[in-house]
């Protein structure tokens, strides 16, 4: 194991009993860093201490109850936010943190929160000295990351085409999103600027070469928001 981070707080897991949270604790129960789990419900924070044999802090705080969102993370040295749909359940979270300078991760997949986010509490948090980074999931980060790679040192760029073959389940969180998200209201990144979608879902296809020609289903991810921050590209397809 590698040694710890200086830490100058403890990490905050907000929903840690979802699906995904869930996970990260486990993460973080074996990394020998500084951490606290905090919900909505107590006696299931305390089953996932239980289970991860940790004796850490547990905070069952609502979502509805702000002063208790910025108690919780006054202090913290950063806050994963797990807890979703975020379109109903994020923003009190990451408005704390930013208010408390708290650096914020979550793992939203949903493109209008991300976009919140980080046009308008990124640069809230960049005066108080903190980060603002949503997305931190399997969606979008492969993407964004490959997607900065692949660009190094090519210049511009006409277009960045993202796909991901994969087995992918949805989570009952995740399927939440995914029904919102299909509403429409989606943007995509075209001719350089963010622009309506076209269309919120539709199907093609995609060339994997080794894994061969895979029907795909097209929609506006957020990479359409994270990869021309870095990436010079005219546009971003996913």
């Amino acid at each position: 194991m590698s040694e710890p981070l200086n830490q100058t707080g403890p990490i905050v897991v907000y929903g840690a009993t979802g699906y995904t949270g869930k996970l990260i604790a486990a993460e973080l129960a074996g990394s020998g860093l500084d951490f606290q789990l905090a919900g909505r419900n107590r006696q299931k924070l305390e089953d996932l201490a239980a289970h991860l044999a940790v004796d850490v802090p547990l905070h069952a705080v609502s979502v509805d109850d702000e002063k208790g969102l910025r108690k919780l993370l006054d202090g913290a040295a950063a806050v994963i936010a797990c807890a979703g749909p975020f379109y109903l359940h994020g923003e009190p979270v990451l408005a704390a943190a930013v208010g408390t300078g708290t650096h914020y991760l979550d793992t939203t997949g949903e493109q209008p929160f991300m976009k919140l986010a980080l046009d308008y509490y990124g640069p809230l948090a960049e005066k108080a000295g903190s980060a603002v980074i949503p997305g931190m999931g399997f969606d979008y980060v492969p993407g964004d990351i490959i997607a900065a790679l692949t660009a190094e040192g090519m210049g511009p760029l006409d277009a960045v085409r993202l796909a991901y073959s994969t087995n992918f389940q949805m989570t009952r969180g995740t399927m939440l999103s995914a029904l919102e998200m299909i509403k429409g209201g989606d943007l995509q990144y075209k001719e350089g600027e963010l622009v309506p979608a076209s269309q919120s879902v539709s199907r093609g296809k995609f060339d994997f070469r080794e894994q061969g020609v895979k029907q795909m289903t097209r929609y506006p991810a957020g990479e359409h928001l994270t990869v021309p921050r870095h990436v010079d590209t005219s546009n971003v397809e996913t």
